[in-house]
């Protein structure tokens, strides 16, 4: 199918959450912006995804909310209808479907809204419901602007760091590791609101220690977000008990906001962790990755950088025959553990180690 031929003037972008999904969107906008070069390409998102957009050279306004401000469709309605007074929409592309970003597409009057097929009731809302393909999520949602002609072309997931950020990185990297820049460092992501996602802490640890001894150039920085301290502090003291010198595994005292720590992965010779936000950062930044996987699908959240190239993005997952789950249901899982559990420390540092010696994993500080 060919671009569309339609002229816009002014687009609206509905991804409120969650951090991840926000990320994942950025290629749907950057080929939106392209494709409508004339067009503004605004954004509504929720506040604390802000970050994620900032910098974005394809983006005109972002429109940021808070999670309880918008809660309840009297909240919702009141914030759609001062945004869509305030801007005359031409197209709303809806990738969440939620109170808010429904009455927003409604009351925009656009003459073409576009999300994809749900409930029937929901048609009302849209001009344009289509199918969103099984495979890797930023392609899934470009999938959705197939009525404009637009199609993937292995657009990665972007954010347009500064030369601040970089800075604060430094600052950062510096003061934990006097002799960063002597080294290689990893950014290591043991966190995950879901525990059936998340890989045990002791585990880590013992990967980390695997990789210290075969690398001893190799520093690590664990990443957390706030109220997760604990389970960082749980991964260093298995990472001293399993002998890794404890100057050579270090956290921040607090955690790092979004910028700073995507400016950190940027500089990471490699980043490893649980199928997360910091995992699409990575990509988002141009960094080798290895992501631990259990109840997720690899096609649906690994970028395919063997079909569009670019530094590696691989995963490691137990032989379980019931993973990557097919449970249905809002959270895409069985809540049960298993599958990480049975994730070996050999399995993931078997690619660990073939990842670290080869030439498209180097130092990048």
């Amino acid at each position: 199918m060919s671009p569309t031929s339609h002229i816009f003037s002014c687009i609206l972008v509905c991804q409120l959450s969650r951090l991840g999904d926000v990320l994942l969107a950025t290629p749907a906008i950057e080929l939106l912006a392209r494709t409508c070069p004339e067009a503004e390409v605004h954004v509504l998102t929720d506040r604390r995804a802000v970050p994620l957009l900032e910098g974005n050279p394809h983006i005109a306004a972002v429109h940021a909310v808070d999670e309880a401000e918008s809660a309840g469709p009297v909240r919702a309605l009141r914030i759609a209808m001062r945004l869509t007074r305030e801007h005359r929409f031409d197209l709303v592309v809806d990738f969440q479907q939620t109170v808010l970003t429904r009455l927003a597409s409604l009351l925009s009057g656009a003459p073409m809204r576009i999300a994809d097929k749900r409930a029937f009731y929901l048609r009302p809302f849209y001009t344009h419901m289509g199918e969103r393909r099984p495979g890797y999520a930023a392609r899934s949602k470009v999938d959705l602007l197939a009525p404009l002609g637009i199609v993937w072309q292995g657009e990665r997931p972007r954010m347009f760091l500064n030369d601040n950020d970089r800075a604060r990185a430094r600052t950062v990297l510096a003061g934990l590791f006097p002799d960063v820049r002597q080294g290689n460092f990893i950014t290591v992501d043991s966190t995950q609101a879901r525990q059936c996602r998340c890989w045990p802490a002791g585990k880590f640890a013992r990967l980390i220690a695997t990789a210290a001894r075969e690398h001893p150039e190799t520093i690590f920085l664990p990443l957390y977000g706030p109220g997760e301290q604990g389970v960082v502090d749980e991964l260093l003291r298995y990472a001293v008990d399993e002998g890794v010198p404890s100057e050579r595994v270090r956290r921040t005292d607090e955690p790092l906001d979004l910028r700073t720590t995507a400016a950190c992965i940027e500089a990471a010779r490699l980043h490893v962790g649980n199928c997360s936000l910091p995992r699409h950062l990575a990509v988002a930044v141009g960094t080798p990755s290895l992501s631990v996987l259990g109840p997720t699908a690899e096609a649906s959240w690994t970028y395919p950088w063997k079909a569009w190239g670019g530094e590696p993005h691989e995963t490691a997952r137990a032989a379980i025959a019931c993973a990557p789950c097919a449970v249905a249901g809002s959270e895409g899982d069985c809540g049960d553990p298993r599958c990480m559990e049975a994730l070996e420390v050999e399995t993931v540092a078997a690619v660990l180690g073939r990842m670290l010696e080869t030439d498209a994993v180097g130092s990048r500080f």
